[in-house]
């Protein structure tokens, strides 16, 4: 740790220093180091950058799509540093002026960040908090996003984008985008699409191997019609202990210490697992098949994932510095049987759903492995 802070301290001296004359010499500091750390690596490196600020983005309003007919809906916490969510906020009014913005937190949220969001063009909705958190804290994702949909809803709109408070999508037309896939992608006839009115589209999720994870499908952003997302969301609160991160982090540790198989381990510790297959049971088959074939026929007819990058989606926290990592493009640690860079990219998505990709009975052996074969550190 005392390297650690060596080398921060070393580096903000020298970011310091290139800055004070003009802030963009930091891109030749920045380029510096990807290329010492090639030469002393071997692998390659490169950066991105993303602006802070919505002001500094331009949007090219001759290119600007009539979306009123969806509403976006920010749940969770405000994040207060650097504004990040009244700047999400105020980029997603620029992108689409005429859409609906909803951001739906908590009562007890900073009063004057509330005014500037409601000065900004966002609906807001303030929820009471959840008396128990739930499994990961899913409650609080439960209550904020039923709040955002109803409001939604109320305002007539046909579709929604669920994000979180803590994300950002930067590439306009999203929303154009989304409902191309859905258009071009409808649900098969031979699927009983009554039970589903159009498909959900989903991101890929951090988890290495989320392929073969049953029903790991990332809970980050949901695009469907209202009444999909509303059903996707029929869950009752979870009533797992209330524990704090540390409390949390300890669990996780005596957890894995028992070394339970990858299946039984995410099924224990993963919300967006038991809010997809609550979905599947109650609106889509109550026999669920809990296997790779069950779930990877389910993400093929009802679903479309995308990844990350198809939309510039910027989660600052965790790995945001690693993206490789976030990613799953690249993962020291894999092996053929780890299969970590496989996770639910709109590629990948495509090859199911075209037949490229084939199931095989092998693939049930993955989430069978035990724990140690992940090598997670908690």
């Amino acid at each position: 740790m005392k390297i650690k802070h060596t080398v921060e301290r070393i580096t903000d001296f020298f970011f310091s220093i290139v800055t004070k004359k003009d802030r963009h010499y930091a891109d030749i500091l920045m380029r510096d180091c990807c290329m010492s750390y090639e030469k002393e690596t071997g692998d390659y490196c490169s950066y991105r950058k993303r602006s802070g600020s919505a002001e500094n983005l331009i949007v090219h309003s001759g290119m600007l799509s009539n979306m009123s007919d969806v509403a976006i809906v920010i749940q969770g916490p405000l994040i207060l540093d650097n504004h990040f969510t009244l700047n999400t906020v105020k980029l997603y009014k620029r992108y689409y002026p005429g859409c609906k913005v909803i951001v739906s937190t908590w009562n007890d949220s900073n009063k004057s960040e509330i005014d500037s969001l409601k000065t900004a063009g966002a609906d807001i909705v303030l929820n009471a908090a959840p008396g128990i958190f739930g499994l990961g804290n899913m409650n609080f994702q439960i209550v904020s996003t039923k709040g955002g949909i109803q409001c939604a809803d109320d305002a007539g709109a046909k579709y929604i984008l669920k994000t979180r408070s803590d994300q950002r999508i930067y590439k306009p037309h999203m929303l154009e985008y989304f409902k191309t896939l859905i258009d071009q992608f409808p649900i098969k006839q031979e699927v009983d699409s009554a039970k589903q009115k159009e498909r959900i589209i989903a991101v890929q999720t951090t988890v290495g191997g989320g392929m073969f994870i049953p029903y790991f499908i990332a809970d980050f952003l949901y695009f469907g019609t209202v009444q999909d997302i509303r059903n996707l969301f029929d869950i009752e609160l979870d009533v797992s202990p209330n524990r704090t991160k540390d409390e949390r982090r300890i669990w996780l540790r005596d957890l894995l210490s028992s070394n339970p198989r990858i299946g039984d381990y995410y099924n224990i510790t993963a919300p967006e697992i038991k809010i997809v297959k609550n979905y599947i049971k109650k609106y889509i088959t109550e026999n669920l098949e809990d296997t790779v074939r069950g779930y990877w026929d389910f993400v093929s007819n009802y679903l479309i994932t995308v990844s990350w990058d198809d939309i510039g989606l910027f989660w600052p926290k965790y790995d945001r510095y690693n993206e490789s990592k976030l990613f799953r493009t690249y993962s020291k640690n894999d092996n053929t049987d780890l299969y970590l860079q496989y996770n639910w990219t709109f590629q990948n998505w495509l090859l199911l759903n075209q037949g490229f990709f084939k199931y095989k009975p092998e693939f049930e052996k993955y989430y069978m492995q035990t724990c140690d074969k992940l090598n997670l550190k908690i």
